[in-house]
């Protein structure tokens, strides 16, 4: 699911754009033989930048931002956002597209000109979307973690393992370790699509790395970082994630070792 919030103080430009975003989602859908059609987008509409940034949660993936507002404008308010968030994706809405040039400063992703028509909509969303780091989670297997106020697009071979240690789940990737603020439940189901498998109430490893296992624990390899890592194995899930990990070392490969 992607997350859009639409900063825009004309009522109908902004129920255009969303009646836009509704019908691209639809052929999207379709094209790919989806019957009936997922909700590919979640849509919040702002009235001012104002409003935007007070409320702004660094939850959305795509801003389609209005540089002529009332209060403050789209492009400091652009200016503020970037400094709050350097990963979200920003678009300007505007009626010259000279204003729109002064986006590359604020490292915008595409500008929309007024009055906005499909055929040109779309062209730029085929674009937009082929630049969403969320889309990209979506097309391949990996995943969209947020961490310290940055999102991460972490596939199979980037996840190591995911740890709680004093209530905090960490995870070990080619990108550091990373502090999250969810719990390790509510990622398990995105990890277990990586490869990970749940070894103890606190831990998940990736198959991958698994250099050496035994009853009681799993060795995991840090390719290029930190030394090799041993993980608990508890006893109430040692017999299904040894199996586990047995079939998938079997059929997929691993980086080295033995288990």
């Amino acid at each position: 699911m992607i997350h859009l919030a639409i900063v825009e103080d004309n009522d109908a430009t902004a129920q255009l754009l969303c009646s836009y975003l509704e019908k691209f989602s639809r052929e999207q859908s379709v094209h790919k033989g989806q019957t009936p059609p997922p909700q590919t987008f979640t849509i919040q509409r702002f009235a001012t930048a104002d409003s935007f940034l007070e409320a702004y949660s660094q939850n959305f993936h795509l801003v389609f931002l209005d540089i002529q507002m009332p209060g403050t404008d789209g492009m400091n308010a652009a200016q503020i956002l970037r400094a709050r968030d350097s990963n979200v994706s920003i678009v300007f809405i505007t009626s010259l597209a000279q204003f729109a040039m002064q986006g590359y400063s604020v490292s915008a992703l595409d500008y929309i000109v007024k009055p906005l028509d499909y055929p040109r909509f779309s062209t730029k969303m085929h674009r937009i979307m082929r630049s969403l780091p969320a889309v990209r989670a979506l097309d391949q297997p990996s995943i969209l973690i947020s961490s310290a106020g940055k999102r991460h697009v972490l596939s199979a071979q980037d996840v190591y393992y995911v740890h709680v240690e004093d209530h905090h789940v960490t995870l070990s990737t080619s990108a550091g370790t990373l502090p999250v603020s969810s719990s390790l439940r509510s990622l398990q189901n995105d990890c277990e699509r990586l490869g990970l498998v749940r070894i103890s109430a606190k831990a998940m490893v990736n198959y991958r790395f698994v250099t050496r296992m035994d009853r009681t624990s799993v060795t995991v390899l840090q390719p290029g970082s930190s030394p090799s890592v041993t993980l608990p194995l508890s006893r109430a899930r040692s017999s299904a994630a040894r199996a586990q990990l047995t079939q998938l070392l079997a059929s997929g490969g691993r980086t080295g070792g033995t288990v």
